[in-house]
């Protein structure tokens, strides 16, 4: 039977984040697979760190979602100003 109350050995935590994040190739597959995850894991701390995780990752895509949009657009206006006359 598990504990009520989380278990915060680092250790634990530690290989946890490990078996969540071995072999990931992109930051969306590595979401779309947490995801999935979450949702077979019962309540807990392993769910708890699952979801952090989660947001964390969201958060990161999101990050470079918009960092690469900015140097798209750099790129752009470098675009447009070289070509004028």
């Amino acid at each position: 039977m598990r504990p009520c109350a989380p278990n915060h050995d680092p250790g634990m935590m530690e290989d946890f984040i490990e078996r969540s994040l071995r072999e990931r190739r992109s930051l969306q597959g590595a979401l779309a697979d947490m995801l999935s995850k979450y949702d077979s894991i019962p309540f807990g701390s392993e769910r708890t760190m699952l979801e952090r995780m989660i947001e964390v990752l969201k958060e990161e895509i999101a990050r470079r979602a918009g960092q690469t949009a900015c140097r798209e657009l750099n790129r752009r206006c470098s675009q447009l100003i070289s070509f004028s006359p």
